[in-house]
């Protein structure tokens, strides 16, 4: 790691720790803020809620690469539904350079389900034409125009379901997903697409579908390293997660679960919302299981669920108890993201719980230092359907803001403290602008430490008090946690059994909070 050079010998691990430790016990504002509290730097008190049309709901959210938020769904004037996007400055104001006064809308009939970004900087929403029972996809130019080049007009209309999830793949081409309908029957449908919106002949039949068990609706996909594509959501068995994974030209993989398909049974009703590809290959999957709906048809009564599956599809036994974790959080999770150090960040909620985040170590325990016993609450009358991280390890939940009483709703947004950041190199220039310039130590140091420690500028201030020990504290361990999972990744690029020594030796001098 690059904050310790050298520790071969206990005077200079010493002053190495003494060095860190003055770092942190002088360190400004920035530490003060747990994780999971809400960012005052966005929006109003870190909520953000933006009207378009008579009521609006955002299923989506990406983080641009200048750091520009997006959200996606759909917005609803009497019987005309559309698609919606709204982009958002890192204030939480909206661009006005985006669409008209920081919004757009596309005349297709139905919400989009799904947005990604491309490696270009376009935007792509999925969802579903309800008119013609189609998957529809939309195509954005950096200002919010549709893209001409995409289909017809900007637009592609695919008449197998309805589309819940998009992915982009390595090569540019996209695959959505879904559902396809037989009857009363109910089946997994996946679609790929070349980059000019055409179907992409060498997957399946213009399409591919998938049943499993008796009813099933594809709510996730992801792309694995190995091109590999991966389904999830719920299976009428009665309530189970589905999975299910694909080759690169649409075949089932004969390799995972059986057949190609993994089902997992949890209880009466319940859902798989959302899959992750882990750095390792393993999969995690959340989603939701209950016994009733609750209030307006709500998922108030479901748990947060998880699951997550080794690469043949066997349920990881080092993940939560036999592979799953249930029970423990109220609202159905629906929308999941993977930290740089390999913690799991859930998002969810309900009408009634508002929305709602929960924070996993590794091994499916929850994670204490994140909000309250590793859960956060936030009072928007809506479940929050996106969750996504941004390069300074914040966290960003979309959803709706809900009114029972006029039954319309606003998008709604929230971003979260967090010290664990979206990639290591983001941790280094984190690192850069919230620890203070080192002060001076007398003895001898070596050049490259100090080098190293140099890097560490910021403003330099009085003592923490009491209450900012603790904060100190977690920012060591997520620090350590970061490396931890770097070095899992094959990222770290240096030993850490030197950042080790130094940071529980830093820990042991923290006094208690």
């Amino acid at each position: 790691m690059w904050l310790v050079a050298r520790t071969r010998t206990t005077p200079r691990r010493g002053a190495v720790c003494a060095l860190l430790l003055a770092l942190l016990l002088a360190a400004p504002g920035e530490l003060v803020a747990s994780d999971g509290d809400l960012d005052p730097s966005f929006g109003a008190g870190g909520i953000v809620t933006t009207a378009i049309g008579v009521s609006a709901f955002a299923y989506a959210v990406v983080v641009q690469a200048d750091g520009k938020l997006v959200a996606a769904g759909g917005t609803r004037n009497g019987s005309t539904i559309n698609f919606a996007l709204a982009r958002y400055n890192a204030d939480g104001s909206l661009d006005s350079t985006f669409g008209t006064g920081g919004t757009v809308t596309t005349g297709i009939a139905g919400f989009a389900r799904a947005l990604a970004v491309q490696a270009d900087g376009k935007l792509v929403a999925a969802g579903q034409n309800d008119s013609t029972g189609a998957f529809a996809l939309a195509r954005y130019n950096a200002d919010g125009s549709l893209d001409p080049s995409f289909g017809t007009g900007g637009t592609v209309a695919t008449p197998v379901g309805l589309a819940n999830a998009l992915a982009v793949q390595a090569d540019g081409k996209l695959v959505a997903a879904g559902v396809t309908f037989n009857g009363s029957a109910q089946s997994f449908a996946l679609v790929r697409y070349n980059a000019d919106g055409s179907l992409d002949p060498s997957f399946g039949t213009g399409g591919v579908t998938t049943a499993i068990a008796v009813s099933t609706i594809a709510y996730a996909v992801a792309v694995q390293a190995d091109g590999k594509l991966v389904a999830a959501g719920p299976a009428n068995l009665p309530a189970a997660f589905a999975i299910a994974r694909y080759n690169a030209d649409g075949s089932l993989d004969p390799s995972f679960g059986g057949g190609g398909t993994v089902a997992t049974t949890f209880g009466p009703q319940g859902s798989a919302n959302a899959v992750r590809v882990q750095a390792d290959g393993k999969l995690a999957v959340a989603g939701g299981l209950g016994y009733s709906l609750g209030p307006h048809g709500s998922l108030d009564n479901f748990k947060f669920t998880l699951a997550r599956y080794n690469a043949d599809g066997n349920l990881d036994p080092g993940f939560g108890t036999g592979g799953t974790v249930a029970g423990m959080i109220l609202g159905s999770a629906v929308a999941l993201a993977v930290q740089v150090d390999g913690k799991l960040v859930a998002a969810g909620g309900g009408l009634e719980t508002g929305f709602v985040l929960a924070r996993y170590y590794a091994d499916g325990s929850l994670d204490p230092s994140f909000g309250t016993g590793g859960t956060v609450t936030t009072g928007v009358s809506g479940a929050a359907f996106g969750l996504a991280v941004q390069a300074d390890g914040k966290l960003v939940a979309a959803g709706d803001n809900y009114s029972t009483s006029s039954t319309t709703a606003v998008f709604a947004l929230a971003r979260y403290e967090s010290r664990t950041c979206a990639t290591l190199a983001a941790c280094r220039v984190s690192l850069k602008t919230t620890l203070p310039k080192p002060a001076r130590v007398r003895g001898k140091r070596s050049k490259e430490t100090a080098r190293k420690l140099q890097r560490l500028r910021a403003k330099t201030g009085r003592a923490l008090a009491q209450q900012r020990y603790r904060k100190a504290r977690e920012a060591l361990v997520a620090l350590l946690t970061a490396a931890q999972g770097a070095e899992v990744a094959g990222t770290l690029g240096v030993p850490l059994g030197p950042l080790q020594a130094a940071v529980t030796a830093l820990l042991a001098r923290i006094p208690p909070a």
